[in-house]
């Protein structure tokens, strides 16, 4: 069971550090600095809480029970992944007019992507 939620961590946290670090970093930073208007100041400590925070409802919702993958399941994190990505996405989409689709699709796509294959890659441990 432990050792299933240190890997969804773990993994989650490499997903996210190269999704967000490497693969869309321009992307937005250039989306941030016309929403707000100055330069993307990452704070660090808030980015792993929430990456941890998704990684935890992986874990409580998907696999802190140790039953084997399903499909079932596989499909709950996909779930679980429009509904935490979701939000953020759909909020800041609602209350900041400069906020782009494009960010809301590819973040959506992102997290589908992201926890579903930490849950497949976990639920074999």
């Amino acid at each position: 069971m432990w050792l299933r939620l240190i890997a969804c961590v773990a993994l989650t946290l490499i997903s996210d550090a190269f999704f967000l670090g490497w693969v869309t970093r321009g992307f937005f930073k250039t989306l941030v600095q016309r929403v707000q208007q100055r330069e993307l100041k990452l704070r660090w400590p808030a980015a792993i809480a929430s990456s941890v925070g998704v990684a935890f409802g992986n874990w409580f919702f998907l696999l802190r029970d140790d039953e084997p993958w399903s499909v079932t399941r596989q499909l709950g994190a996909a779930v679980l992944a429009v509904l935490a990505y979701g939000t953020f996405e759909i909020t800041c989409f609602a209350i900041f007019e400069l906020w782009s689709v494009e960010s809301v699709v590819l973040d959506l796509a992102y997290g589908i992507t992201s926890v579903s294959s930490v849950y497949a890659l976990t639920s074999q441990i």
